[in-house]
Parts: C-alpha cells; sequence; structure tokens
C-alpha cells in the first residue's frame, strides 16, 4: 500500500480557500498578492 506525503502547508492554504468557495482565479489573485506583499517586506527588512 502508498502512502501519501502530508500536504505542505501551501497546499492546506489552497485548500482551505477551497473549502471557503472561493474561485481558482480567486485563489490565483490571493496567492499572488500574499507573494508580493511578502517579497517587498523581504527586501524592505534588507535595507
Amino acid at each position: 500500500m502508498l502512502q501519501a506525503d502530508p500536504l505542505t502547508n501551501r497546499e492546506l492554504q489552497v485548500l482551505e480557500l477551497i473549502v471557503q468557495g472561493y474561485s481558482n482565479n480567486e485563489i490565483a489573485q490571493k496567492l499572488y498578492r500574499e507573494y508580493v506583499s511578502f517579497v517587498r517586506t523581504k527586501e524592505l527588512n534588507r535595507l
């Protein structure tokens, strides 16, 4: 019997958004905004 690997944090986040009823497009937009925010924060902390 094959054992599945546990889901990553990102996969769990996407699954939660699906359960909440978000569309694929809404999920993509939300994840993109979070990524951009993360990158900006990292850049600001580098200065």
